[in-house]
């Protein structure tokens, strides 16, 4: 996880009775086709085959739903077989907790192949973002605990669910309100980050973003989306610079002389208008990690991996995994270090494989060797 702030999502329920009952009505819970797995997750679209849909079963049977309806507005639901008190003509009052997190809503509840359940639909796209991240959550219906689940993949379901949305169902609500242009919104579109690079308000994006596009449109955070020309392609670097309108207050410096091994600090808008309305930053640690042991593998492959390679991609490897955990507990404070968001369990893991087979500095002293010739030990 990253460090951005997040979202305050306590309104994230107001949806009214006629709304939901309506929705819930136009939205069957059941994938006709198996679209991806992630991590124990079913994704596919639905019987209908007009919304996708994001299944996960945990301890307890019970089954959490999350996706679109056929309208595409967003919706969580949550079934068990043990649920027998559930009146589907009723709506239920909700109380979902995931570490310091709160949310209170209304769900309504409903039946399905011989189960029962609740059912919210038209939620905002935020909360369904936001419950997809939370490490662990616990259900309580009308005051009493009903389910503690792990919530685990559900992050990756989110995502397959949005890319299942794209090929078989229609954008969210929220996203059809905004001006177009602004991310993957019509048919064949594409959306990325941009940076200005001039004063005059050239933008750099990447060539993957516009090379099947005929219309180009950039908009600042929280602007209007404007055009643009493409007046430059670079496909074998993956770049593209766009002429705007747009003036901007700031220029980034360029950095014309990258070396390599260098840290790397990104941000950009992932799916924006679906996934994020607001950037992400990252240091790319998962990313690099990666790719370190993706690396390995293939001089693996090829027979010709030494002790060195190994030892710089474990004391590489498992530094940046001590500082991923380690930015994660700290982002969640006290909380770091309740079960229930798994932090703690990572922590151990990070310190564990950090000690295992020798530290960081006794594989820097193999790679070292195997650089200078000089060996540390006697």
């Amino acid at each position: 996880m990253n460090r951005k702030a997040r979202l305050a999502l306590l309104a994230a329920f107001a949806v009214g009775q006629a709304g939901t009952v309506q929705a819930q009505e136009k939205t069957p819970l059941s994938i006709g086709s198996v679209f991806a797995s992630r991590q124990g997750w079913t994704i596919g679209p639905s019987s209908s085959g007009k919304n996708c849909l994001a299944a996960g079963t945990f301890t307890g049977g019970t089954t959490i739903w999350i996706g679109f309806g056929e309208s595409g507005e967003s919706l969580v639901a949550f079934t068990n077989p043990d649920w027998k008190s559930i009146d589907p003509e009723n709506e239920y009052a909700i109380v979902i907790r995931s570490g310091r997190r709160t949310w209170h809503g209304k769900f309504k509840g409903f039946e399905r192949r011989g189960e029962k359940g609740i059912i919210n639909v038209g939620l905002k796209s935020e909360f369904l973002i936001d419950l997809a991240r939370a490490g662990g959550i616990a259900i309580a219906v009308e005051g009493a605990n009903v389910a503690r689940l792990s919530m685990a993949g559900s992050a990756a379901a989110l995502v397959s669910a949005i890319e299942c949305q794209k090929e078989h169902g229609s954008a969210p609500q929220e996203a059809r309100a905004k001006p177009p242009g602004e991310s993957r919104r019509e048919s064949g579109g594409s959306s990325g980050t941009g940076f200005f690079v001039s004063a005059k308000g050239h933008v750099l994006t990447n060539h993957h973003v516009v090379q099947s596009c005929t219309r180009f449109m950039v908009a600042a955070p929280g602007d209007q989306p404007r055009a643009a020309k493409v007046i430059a392609n670079d496909s074998q670097n993956d770049l593209a610079i766009l002429a705007t309108d747009m003036t901007p207050t700031v220029v980034p410096a360029f950095n014309t002389r990258p070396r390599v091994g260098e840290g790397i600090h990104v941000y950009g808008f992932p799916l924006s208008g679906m996934l994020a309305t607001s950037g992400n930053f990252t240091l790319g640690n998962v990313t690099a990690t990666q790719a370190m042991m993706a690396r390995l593998s293939q001089l693996q492959d090829m027979d010709v991996m030494a002790d060195e390679h190994a030892s710089l991609a474990k004391a590489y490897c498992t530094v940046k995994c001590r500082e991923t955990v380690g930015w994660a507990r700290e982002l969640l404070g006290g909380n770091g270090i309740l079960l229930e968001n798994h932090i703690g369990r990572f922590v151990a893991d990070a310190e564990a494989i950090y000690s295992y087979e020798g530290t960081r500095e006794m594989n820097t002293l193999i790679v070292g060797k195997s650089i200078t010739g000089l060996s540390a030990f006697v």
